[in-house]
């Protein structure tokens, strides 16, 4: 197999600024320290991007990013996922980051649940389908024909619905 010296170019370009600049490596560690993942989900935004979570991969465009969330803008309908339940996401790429409210996960699961959409919740591996009716702390209440459930917040994977329901 033939060699490719590319590699060794590049290193040589880069080890040439080092040594004309001594601080430049402690320079981009200090500047990629203070990088946050929301940081590179807000750069990311109206991007393509594919999370894992709940044992599922969510392909679509990044639409928003909050405190604790990604939302996902499908085809079909918008898929709202915990940050917790996210096991692999990319691509980020390497944009600048843009300005934006951090809201948290409850604070849009209730804004979902006045919106009146049925929203499918994926926790446990298990789809829930119904109307968000409250929202509490570490828990939602999720109505359907079937009565009332609970969905622990954490537990939660995803949470799809209707793209109407984002646009309110």
């Amino acid at each position: 197999m033939e060699r490719d010296d590319r590699w060794e170019r590049l290193f040589a370009d880069l080890e040439s600024r080092v040594a004309g600049d001594g601080d430049l490596p402690d320079l981009v560690e200090a500047e990629r320290v203070a990088v946050t993942l929301q940081d590179r989900l807000r750069a990311a935004i109206g991007h393509a991007v594919s999370a894992h979570a709940g044992g599922f991969q969510i392909a679509g465009t990044l639409l928003d990013v909050g405190q604790d969330w990604i939302l996902i803008g499908r085809p079909d309908s918008d898929v709202l996922v915990p940050l917790a339940a996210i096991t692999r996401m990319g691509p980020l790429g390497a944009r600048q980051p843009k300005a934006g409210i951090e809201l948290p996960l409850t604070s849009v699961l209730r804004a979902l649940g006045r919106s009146g959409a049925v929203a499918v919740c994926r926790a446990g591996g298990e789809d829930f389908s119904g109307r968000i009716v409250a929202v509490g702390a570490d828990h939602l209440e999720l109505r359907s024909e079937a009565g009332d459930s609970i969905i622990l917040i954490d537990a939660l994977s995803t949470v799809r619905a209707p793209k109407a329901a984002f646009e309110a």
